[in-house]
């Protein structure tokens, strides 16, 4: 189903260009490698928060767009999605449910695949939702003693997503950034 990768002993990526993110990944390597000389900055956050975004290639056929984000050199987290618009996405009238369903659907084969079954969904054990709103709204996902990776659609935006997350960065990232901020 897939040209990439993701290992739960160490939460390490193969993306479908042959490049790796590990978990110790810098910034400054981020900027200067090859692999990911396309890498457009996001308008997010405020510095040193940085939100870059890029394409590392197919998936079935399927354009695979990742972002990376990193709170001064320190990587916190990776974002996928595999676009399944025909056109691309641009903003939020070009968003279908079906759709993102239908991607959610298909992150959540891809993980399955790798992983194995999740962890848990929708913050609980319990069975997981049948009908197609419920599903669409039910993240679910895979822990580990590194981090998490969760699959879900976050209705802001109306994007779906893998996320994978590691350990507790983004909360003391977070932490550490409020500190900052007079």
């Amino acid at each position: 189903m897939s040209s990439i990768n993701l290992y739960k002993s160490d939460g390490t990526i193969t993306l479908p260009n042959g490049s790796s993110i590990h978990d110790d990944i810098t910034l400054d390597y981020f900027k200067s490698a090859i692999e990911f000389a396309g890498a457009k900055k996001q308008a997010l956050g405020t510095p040193p928060w940085v939100h870059l975004r890029f394409l590392p290639g197919y998936v079935d056929d399927h354009e695979l767009i990742a972002s990376i984000c990193f709170y001064d050199q320190l990587l916190v987290s990776v974002s996928l999605t595999i676009n399944l618009y025909k056109t691309g996405k641009s903003d939020g009238a070009a968003v279908s449910a079906d759709t993102e369903l239908e991607t959610k659907s298909l992150h959540e084969r891809l993980l399955r695949k790798l992983l194995g079954s999740p962890t848990r969904h929708g913050g609980t054990n319990a069975a997981a939702p049948t009908d197609e709103s419920e599903r669409l709204n039910c993240p679910f996902y895979w822990e580990y003693h590194w981090g998490e990776i969760a699959s879900y659609h976050d209705a802001e935006s109306g994007g779906t997503f893998i996320k994978i997350e590691y350990g507790n960065r983004r909360k003391e990232s977070n932490q550490a950034h409020e500190s900052r901020v007079p």
